[in-house]
């Protein structure tokens, strides 16, 4: 009888146990450090300043902890001319690099250097693109960008409009100029272009010179 009275809760305890067993690895493994996956990714922007870029480093920074990767780290050129820009592409590149994501000075002059560099490892550009269509680009719609800021002029009533252009080297840029421009014209809005000189050390300078 004592025997049949235990016999219930010993073949309970006895199914539980793998149960248990499986659990405490589980729990276990689920412990231990996850190794962050490394991969050689060089990211170069143009400019003198990674200051503009500080939303692009807070979403690249977000992005990376979402995937559970290590952020790579953001080299700026240092200048908005493209030699400097193309020496440290190169010289990543010639380092290892698995990958480039790469915001070009000059999207017109460097096309064919990138173009050249995604043959060799996968390339994402940022803001401008090149005249490869397979080369992956992100960026904002810059024609609807343009054409908003013309339908701000024309809200408010501006019947003469000073447009400092600069930097049309850049797909992203020239299209921006593009849009403000046809949109300003269908509004019959009269345009004065200022060509900032190259030499200018700031805009503000350029104007209060003008």
């Amino acid at each position: 009888n004592r025997i049949k009275r235990w016999r219930f809760p010993l073949i309970i305890v006895l199914l539980f146990i793998p149960f248990f067993v499986v659990l405490l690895v589980w729990m276990r493994m689920d412990a231990t450090p996850r190794e962050i996956p490394q991969y050689n990714i060089s990211v170069v922007l143009y400019g003198q300043s990674s200051e503009r870029w500080l939303s692009f480093d807070q979403g690249l920074r977000q992005a990376c902890n979402d995937l559970g990767i290590t952020k790579p780290v953001i080299l700026v050129s240092g200048s908005e001319g493209i030699q400097e820009q193309m020496r440290l592409i190169q010289r990543e590149i010639d380092n290892g690099a698995q990958g480039l994501v790469v915001a070009a000075a000059n999207s017109e002059e460097m096309g064919a250097f990138l173009d050249a560099a995604a043959g060799r490892l996968p390339v994402v550009l940022v803001e401008t693109g090149t005249n490869d269509p397979e080369n992956p680009a992100i960026s904002a719609d810059n024609q609807s960008m343009g054409a908003t800021l013309a339908e701000r002029m024309h809200k408010i009533e501006a019947q003469k409009v000073a447009l400092v252009v600069t930097n049309l080297q850049r797909d992203s840029v020239l299209q921006r100029y593009e849009g403000f421009v046809a949109q300003m014209e269908e509004y019959g809005i009269d345009i004065t272009e200022w060509d900032v000189d190259a030499s200018a050390t700031s805009l503000r300078d350029y104007v209060a010179s003008t």
